[in-house]
């Protein structure tokens, strides 16, 4: 299927591709709704339409090849690329799914959240993470696709971290990004995996259009000639790798911190996004990179010109209700750090 097409189910006629996407958008809503059902049971920070992406990138998009998640939490997202799998013509591939499962949500906090758990696992609440996310998809007819392999991408520098187990399932088609929630473990998870990806593997970023997680799409902008925009869904939005992208070119071009970046080459980047998102005349993108451009002078402690970058946004006229509303909890927290947010 034409990626176009794809991203075109999703959209309707105000989105991200360069289709027309009204009639699939119409279909696909009439022909899914058991899978959307099926889809909204397990709790999620993704949309529904983002989890549906997932499924039909899983089974008719990339379908020769294992797909990588980074973040699953309980797995609504590993479930929708699991089931796209399953689906597939091609049902012998693996969803690689990678987070700290071995030291996280209690047992008890995960029941607050409405999530159906096991009676075998109430007589142990001191049950570890991993045994939740196990018994919240076995059973289930694509669990047989999902991998977890349990490690914590660093927020700050350290020695080394090794990869060298995706080696056994490169190289991967597709990778799902939903787990660099700073600067420096967008840095490393990417530098990590990019050795197994290949010419065509897409990069599907879940925070891109999140405004507090501007390293993102600093991260994205700053290999144009590697990592080319497909579209997007929601917030998450979509690469193509279409020239090899190495280790050793992230760490020239991507610092280990925000403070070292070159300040114009960051106006640059934000430049482009935001003209890009204005062109759309995707107000609420627009809106939430131009606060993503604030939050890196936030983060840096140029803590004035943010406030002034977020000020300047109550003058356009297409910031009213939500996008205002968004905008005044920026002007008090536009991001954060690993140890604590970045208030104004």
């Amino acid at each position: 299927m034409n990626v176009a097409r794809l991203v075109g189910r999703f959209r309707g006629r105000r989105g991200n591709s360069e289709v027309d996407g009204d009639s699939l958008h119409i279909q696909f809503l009439e022909d899914s709704e058991e899978l959307a059902n099926s889809l909204s049971v397990i709790p999620s920070e993704t949309s529904l339409k983002e989890r549906m992406l997932l499924y039909f990138l899983a089974k008719e998009w990339v379908v020769d090849s294992n797909i990588l998640e980074l973040g699953p939490f309980l797995g609504g997202t590993t479930k929708a690329l699991a089931k796209g799998v399953a689906s597939s013509l091609n049902g012998n591939r693996k969803v690689l799914t990678i987070d700290r499962f071995d030291s996280y949500y209690s047992l008890a906090a995960i029941e607050s959240m409405g999530v159906a758990v096991p009676g075998s696992l109430k007589t142990a609440p001191n049950a570890p993470f991993k045994s939740i996310f196990d018994s919240i998809h076995s059973g289930k007819p694509y669990f047989d696709k999902i991998v977890a392999h349990t490690m914590a991408i660093p927020d700050k520098p350290v020695d080394s971290i090794d990869y060298s187990f995706l080696k056994e399932y490169s190289p991967f088609g597709a990778v799902f990004v939903d787990g660099c929630k700073s600067w420096y473990s967008t840095k490393n998870f990417c530098s990590g995996v990019v050795d197994y990806c290949r010419a065509g593997t897409y990069f599907l970023f879940q925070d891109y259009g999140r405004y507090t997680c501007f390293w993102i799409p600093v991260f994205a902008e700053c290999f144009p000639e590697s990592l080319q925009l497909v579209g997007s869904v929601d917030s998450t939005y979509i690469y193509k790798l279409i020239s090899p992208l190495t280790a050793e070119r992230i760490e020239e071009r991507f610092p280990d911190s925000p403070q070292e970046i070159d300040r114009s080459e960051l106006d640059k980047i934000f430049d482009r996004v935001i003209q890009r998102e204005r062109i759309r005349k995707n107000y609420s993108a627009l809106v939430s990179c131009r606060i993503q451009h604030a939050a890196f002078f936030a983060y840096v402690g140029e803590k004035e010109r943010a406030r002034e970058m977020l000020k300047a946004l109550y003058s356009e006229g297409y910031v009213r209700g939500q996008l205002a509303r968004r905008v005044e909890a920026a002007m008090k927290s536009p991001t954060y750090t690993p140890d604590s947010d970045v208030t104004l």
